[in-house]
């Protein structure tokens, strides 16, 4: 794609320039330059962000649904706190369009619900609110960056509710370098995604970015790991950042491989994308699942 910016985007394509300081092995990397050879992202493909709230943006358009504010119950999604903007961009800014950054899925649709507030706090029943009002109204992917650590019942059942009506569910595993992912990406039937660094190791205090102020959560549960720092994406003052970090990351990159996926096999079961992902991520520490990377 002819971004500016796509040449700084080691998670499509990792050539080492992971900056600043230009680390990183080659081709460790989602691939996805390979992925747009087959698809872009479909059209009818929604992808829920639940976060907090999701501003206009360029890269986004008319791809930026109408949403729904389930911490104040209506409907302003504005985000003044960024978070859930720049997981948007992630996911889904405009490709080849001769501006800022490339997304995994172009084509897609973002549907924000605003589970968080303006500081970025909230609780497993605005998010159990969110996710119930995502699958009823069209997501095929729900994508959640953010981490409690209690189970909420009422949580695991919304989950549980997208998961019964063909929705695809994702959550981070947290950002404490602890061997315990955190909820929602610990319930049964949501997704684990944590921190892949360009240097095909799992996201600690001495991996290869040199962010020796975080890591990511592994362990039991943990699906897979993808691109978490040094992401470029967009922000919710309309303009692009460098370097978004976190599993908060992680997560909308792995999300948007789930939209690819549902664009091209829009049949596909939460259970058979799942398989998918896991099967398909490359294996990186002892053969088959270990607690580091999980399946890769």
């Amino acid at each position: 794609p002819n971004d500016p910016n796509y040449s700084e985007q080691w998670a499509h394509d990792n050539q080492g320039q992971a900056g600043p300081g230009n680390v990183g092995d080659i081709d460790c990397d989602m691939d996805t330059d390979e992925a747009w050879d087959i698809s872009t992202g479909s059209e009818d493909v929604i992808v829920g962000v639940l976060d907090t709230g999701v501003n206009a943006h360029s890269e986004l358009g008319d791809r930026l649904l109408p949403g729904y504010n389930s911490y104040n119950n209506n409907y302003n999604v504005n985000d003044s706190y960024g978070h859930g903007t720049q997981c948007a961009g992630i996911i889904a800014a405009a490709g080849d369009n001769n501006q800022g950054v490339a997304g995994v899925t172009w084509n897609s649709k973002i549907l924000p619900v605003k589970v968080l507030n303006d500081s970025g706090s909230g609780d497993q029943t605005h998010l159990a609110n969110g996710i119930q009002w995502a699958t009823d109204n069209g997501a095929d992917v729900l994508r959640m960056s953010l981490r409690w650590t209690n189970q909420v019942s009422l949580c695991n059942d919304a989950i549980n509710y997208a998961f019964d009506n063909g929705v695809v569910s994702l959550a981070a595993t947290g950002n404490e370098n602890i061997s315990t992912i955190g909820y929602p990406s610990a319930y049964e039937n949501c997704i684990a995604v944590g921190g892949l660094s360009p240097c095909n190791e799992r996201k600690d205090y001495y991996s290869c970015d040199n962010e020796s102020f975080w890591g990511a959560n592994y362990g039991n549960g943990l699906d897979f790991i993808a691109p978490c720092v040094k992401i470029p994406t967009i922000t919710n003052y309309g303009g692009y950042t460098m370097e978004f970090n976190g599993t908060s990351s992680a997560c909308p990159n792995a999300a948007g491989v789930a939209a690819l996926v549902k664009s091209v096999h829009p049949g596909l079961t939460p259970s058979e994308i799942r398989q998918i992902l896991n099967e398909t991520s490359v294996d990186l520490e002892s053969p088959g699942w270990d607690s580091e990377t999980g399946y890769g």
